[in-house]
């Protein structure tokens, strides 16, 4: 029963967490749309960090449509080996 209550209050105490950072995130918001110059500087660094992100996003598409590169043969290797010396 005990648990049951601590995790009540963990959620609840969550959920209040979250509550106050919204507000926090809101009132920043609010304080650089109403600043000329921040907001433009904002507005220039997202551009700048959206680029970033598609530079980034064409490397990974590029990796995902290379094929993976073939192990050597076990057999192989093995054959040229003699009790763990290699042959002449």
């Amino acid at each position: 029963m005990a648990m049951v209550e601590t995790a009540k209050s963990r959620v609840a105490e969550e959920k209040r967490y979250q509550e106050e950072s919204d507000v926090h995130t809101l009132a920043n918001a609010q304080e650089i749309q109403q600043d000329k110059k921040r907001l433009l500087a904002t507005t220039k660094r997202a551009t700048v960090m959206a680029k970033d992100v598609k530079a980034q996003a064409g490397k990974l598409e590029q990796v995902a449509k290379k094929k993976p590169v073939k192990k050597a043969s076990m057999k192989r290797t093995v054959s040229r080996t003699v009790r763990g010396r290699k042959r002449r």
